[in-house]
């Protein structure tokens, strides 16, 4: 397996969803330095705007397990407790190839 994409489904308290996302904005430019990190966005449910996901992708096994251990990752797991209603719901995945446009097919 070499890159891996995660998804993760947040779960805010209710009426916490933006002050979630505000600590999730906080994070997002050290997330997006860390060595193998090729992909980290956030998206906000259009039908339901407490509905959070998480979409990455990792290089590597080894990148996403230090970005999992990471300080600034638990720092904001410390201040972002508050807001969640339950722990995110995380898969991962590894891609598939597709026939069709490449610049289309891969992100």
């Amino acid at each position: 397996m070499s890159e891996i994409t995660v998804v993760a489904t947040i779960h805010p308290k209710p009426g916490h969803a933006d002050a979630l996302i505000r600590e999730m904005q906080a994070n997002a430019a050290n997330v997006h330095n860390e060595p193998g990190c090729l992909h980290y966005t956030y998206h906000r449910g259009i039908d339901d705007p407490d509905a959070i996901v998480v979409i990455e992708r990792w290089a590597s096994e080894a990148a996403l397990q230090d970005h999992a251990a990471a300080p600034h990752m638990a720092a904001f797991s410390a201040r972002a407790q508050e807001h969640r209603d339950a722990p995110a719901d995380v898969v991962r995945y590894e891609m598939v190839p597709i026939d069709g446009d490449p610049a289309k097919s891969h992100f």
